[in-house]
C-alpha cells in the first residue's frame, strides 16, 4: 500500500541520515548504534502522540561537543498509560486516578543533550540526554 511504502520511504532515509552522522556504535542514553536510535525514535513516535521537539538553543565547545536546549512536548494517551506508565493500570485494566488525570494531557519538557564529535571520523560519536527538566 501507499501508506506503507511511505513509511519505509522514511526509514530507509533516517537510517541514511544515521549513518552519515552517527558513528556506528554511537553511544546513547538507551544502548548502542544506529539500530538502537532508530528503536528509541519508534518508541517515542509509537507510544506518544503529537511528538514535537523544538532546538531552543545550541552551544559548541572548543573540544568539539554540541549541547542542544531542547523543549519536547507529547500527548499522554492509552498507550502511552500502557507502555510507559504500566503501573497506573490496574491488574483489570482500569486506569487509577492519577491515570486519568495525565490521559489527553500534554507534557511539556526541557532539555539537554550533548552530541560528541570526531574529527577523525567526522561523525558524532555519542548522544546524551544530560538534563531534562519539566518546564510546564
Amino acid at each position: 500500500s501507499r501508506g506503507r511504502s511511505t513509511i519505509i520511504k522514511h526509514s530507509d532515509e533516517q537510517l541514511a541520515f544515521l549513518r552519515k552522522t552517527m558513528s556506528p556504535d554511537v553511544v546513547l542514553n538507551t544502548g548502542q548504534g544506529h539500530d538502537a536510535m532508530l528503536r528509541s525514535w519508534k518508541c517515542i513516535s509509537l507510544w506518544f502522540k503529537d511528538v514535537e521537539v523544538k532546538v531552543e538553543g545550541l552551544d559548541r565547545s572548543a573540544a568539539g561537543s554540541l549541547e542542544a536546549i531542547t523543549e519536547t512536548s507529547v500527548t499522554v494517551t492509552e498507550r502511552t498509560l500502557r507502555n510507559v506508565f504500566p503501573h497506573l493500570i490496574s491488574r483489570n485494566g482500569t486506569n487509577c486516578e492519577l491515570a486519568e488525570q495525565l490521559l489527553g494531557r500534554r507534557i511539556v519538557m526541557r532539555g539537554l543533550t550533548r552530541f560528541e564529535w570526531d574529527s577523525a571520523s567526522r561523525c558524532f560519536t555519542s548522544v546524551i540526554l544530560l538534563r531534562p527538566e519539566k518546564a510546564a
